[in-house]
């Protein structure tokens, strides 16, 4: 499902990250980078051949119109219990109704909150930009991707609408383990907390949904500050144009650490990547208007949550950077086809290279070992 690539892989990495932190002691404090942006593998085809196919010599039936006798005579009788002949269905026919997809009652809702960008100025701008970003990563841009506005006001409504059903059930398991390690205060909602991490740092988000990336933004077109979030948006479309984002978070069976993984590959290649077009946002810039949005930033975030929130975008661009640094700059590209099976491998390069497999641990029945009066 797409919607949990983005929301419960959030989810999952702020829990995965968390149980990380506390283990490494970690001391750095939160980066002063700029906010980051949020993001929620090829169909190959066989080679075509221009040599024709060999020639077949037609076999003799053997078939019920040409039965084989057992004492090797040919017979030209049919068998006496061939069934009768079945009437073909008749097209005229009224078929029965495929039942119809049950309709997403946010489906409407949410594309009531985007606003397509439509101007010439800005649909040249994002096109060259595309192209561009495209060839310098070393990926071709095979579709074209839209672009829409979402204004900061609507993020939160645009949030919610992402949750379904197992989305607030893993959400709530991760609520729980965060008041038992008194990550969060026992009167805060981790719902809330969660909502004003992402209406408060986001610039922009791919939504593989619909293939198109959103800017988070109060003006009416593409401003100066827009261009930052583009260059990663359009990574994120690359990636999944080429290696199908969804499908990679659908396979890994839930497991959150993976999940984590993969969002430390994908982020980490995104904002590695937006070095590389720091000429063309200059070029870009001077005619643009200056961002009407404002960052209000994660007040009542404490600083552990943000920091797990920036993994992402500081663990995976040191992950990246290794690999990339170790084999080349496409060097990530398996990685996005093949996702890491767990964040210890995108900690430690050794593990990664060796590809060591994460160790399966079976939880004990703790109610049993506590006995009677334990929660």
């Amino acid at each position: 499902m797409q919607h949990r690539s983005r929301i419960s892989a959030l989810v999952h990495l702020l829990l995965a990250a968390a149980l990380i932190a506390a283990a490494c002691s970690t001391s750095s404090s939160p980066q002063s980078d700029p906010a980051p942006t949020v993001v929620d593998v090829n169909d190959s085809q066989s080679p075509a051949t221009d040599d024709p196919a060999p020639a077949t010599t037609a076999e003799p039936s053997t078939g019920p119109d040409t039965p084989t006798p057992t004492d090797g005579t040919a017979t030209d009788e049919p068998p006496a219990d061939d069934p009768p002949a079945q009437d073909a269905a008749d097209p005229t026919e009224p078929q029965p109704d495929e039942p119809e997809p049950e309709p997403d009652p946010w489906a409407s809702r949410r594309s009531d909150l985007l606003i397509e960008l439509t101007d010439p100025v800005d649909v040249d701008l994002r096109r060259e930009f595309g192209g561009t970003v495209g060839e310098r990563r070393g990926l071709e841009l095979p579709e074209e991707v839209p672009v829409y506005l979402i204004r900061r006001a609507d993020l939160g409504t645009y949030f919610d609408s992402l949750y379904d059903e197992d989305d607030i059930e893993e959400a709530e398991f991760a609520e729980a383990i965060y008041r038992i390690l008194r990550i969060i205060d026992p009167q805060l909602d981790y719902h809330t907390l969660l909502q004003s991490l992402y209406t408060g740092l986001v610039l922009g988000l791919y939504d593989d949904d619909i293939g198109a990336f959103i800017i988070v933004s109060d003006n009416d077109h593409i401003s100066r500050r827009d261009l930052d979030t583009i260059a990663h948006e359009f990574v994120h479309a690359l990636q999944d144009q080429h290696f199908d984002l969804g499908a990679s978070f659908d396979s890994n069976g839930g497991n959150t650490d993976a999940a984590s993984a993969y969002r430390f590959v994908l982020e980490g290649d995104a904002r590695l990547s937006e070095n590389l077009f720091k000429d063309l946002i200059r070029q870009f810039a001077g005619d643009l208007d200056a961002t009407l949005d404002r960052l209000p930033g994660a007040g009542g975030v404490s600083p552990i949550l943000r920091r797990i929130f920036d993994a992402p975008y500081i663990d995976g661009v040191s992950a990246v950077t290794s690999i990339i640094a170790e084999g080349g700059p496409n060097a990530v590209d398996p990685y996005l086809l093949d996702p890491p099976a767990s964040t210890e491998q995108l900690l430690h390069p050794d593990k990664l290279a060796a590809r060591e497999p994460p160790i399966e641990v079976d939880a004990p029945d703790l109610e049993m070992a506590l006995g009677a009066g334990w929660t």
